[in-house]
């Protein structure tokens, strides 16, 4: 058809010019068609590319997982369909698995990306160099696929809120720390827990739940200039914390820390407890950097509820159509336990499950 023949029509001119772009392009049109076909539906008959963009994105030497990206969020803005790309938390994997390990399993499940996760000690870790960031970097390109974020769960042990003065200190340079690795990963947003309402140590006196706000605010306002000037933005989660416990809380603070380097990390799962996920989508609205989801029984009520995507009480459908509503087109990260036996199992079955999920609404 006229589609293909424009492709194969720009195969030969590539050639004809001496440029080795056209395995490139073939590769590209390869994910491109097998991605719409299996998420979307679309016929390859009916996909929409423009190749002569594709060939000079290549020739200016861009990434091909970025172009692959950008040609999908092309053809579905066409079609009227916002896009968002598929990633999996790096906490899906077994403990000791190698992040490149990691991201080659991400890849072959069918993620567009992966979230990463800085560690106190060893590999991405507090101390690890820009070169060794650049060697994750540079592998997640080689491997194909886009590193969507950067966490951490340092935050339980370091918390911004705590009534320690080292403590606090050390969970800034945490956030800062964070802030300057996803600039050298090219990553444009973290995962920040707030503060806590908990005490620093077993049976102690938990922090005024008024002085953690202030304290987490004056912290976040002055990390948001460093955010700022790496133009990456801190991403504030809803955990189970006993702090900004809804939407309208949430909303509040992050306009109070008043910056567009602020904004909000959400997570569908950790709000079922609590309230209704789609719910604090339509509130936060534009102010949702990054989603996670992950599923969760209610009655079993505690941690051992959150079980497996669409196993457990999350309202998918209307999470989808809450997102699409407020026009979120970016990451959504599955954040799973790994499988005790079979590691990569559980992420092939979050794969086909987000499939599903984004088919919703």
């Amino acid at each position: 058809n006229l589609k293909m023949a424009k492709f194969h029509h720009f195969l030969c001119l590539s050639e004809a010019k001496g440029m080795s772009i056209n395995l490139k392009m073939r590769s590209i049109y390869s994910k491109f068609c097998t991605s719409l076909t299996r998420t979307h539906g679309y016929k390859y008959d009916k996909l929409i590319v423009p190749w002569k963009v594709v060939s000079r994105l290549i020739l200016a030497g861009l990434p091909e997982v970025s172009i692959f990206s950008l040609v999908k969020n092309y053809f579905l803005s066409k079609k009227g369909v916002l896009f968002m790309k598929k990633s999996i938390s790096i906490w899906a994997f077994p403990d000791g698995l190698n992040i490149e390990a990691c991201m080659k399993t991400a890849k072959e499940a069918g993620f567009d990306g992966i979230e990463l996760a800085l560690n106190e000690n060893g590999p991405l870790g507090l101390e690890s160099s820009a070169v060794e960031l650049q060697g994750y970097k540079t592998a997640a390109e080689k491997i194909g696929l886009e590193i969507s974020g950067l966490a951490t769960g340092l935050y339980w042990q370091y918390s911004l809120t705590s009534t320690d003065d080292k403590v606090r200190e050390k969970a800034r340079v945490i956030v800062r720390k964070q802030l300057h690795s996803a600039k050298e990963l090219g990553v444009d947003a973290i995962l920040v827990v707030p503060g806590n309402i908990t005490a620093d140590e077993v049976g102690g006196t938990p922090v005024s739940y008024d002085v953690a706000y202030d304290m987490a605010l004056a912290a976040l306002k002055e990390l948001a200039s460093e955010a700022e000037a790496c133009g990456v933005t801190i991403g504030v989660e809803n955990v189970w914390n006993k702090f900004l416990l809804s939407p309208l809380e949430m909303r509040q603070f992050v306009d109070a820390v008043g910056s567009p380097y602020v904004q909000v990390y959400f997570d569908a799962g950790n709000v079922l407890q609590f309230g209704f996920p789609e719910q604090w989508i339509r509130i936060l609205d534009k102010r949702i950097v990054r989603v996670h989801i992950k599923d969760f029984k209610l009655a079993t009520g505690n941690i051992s509820g959150f079980v497996d995507l669409l196993s457990g009480d999350v309202n998918f459908p209307a999470v989808m159509t809450a997102l699409r509503a407020v026009g979120y087109d970016g990451w959504v990260t599955a954040e799973i336990s790994p499988y005790r036996f079979d590691a990569k199992s559980a992420v092939h079955q979050a794969s086909a499950a987000m499939n599903t999920i984004f088919s919703m609404g």
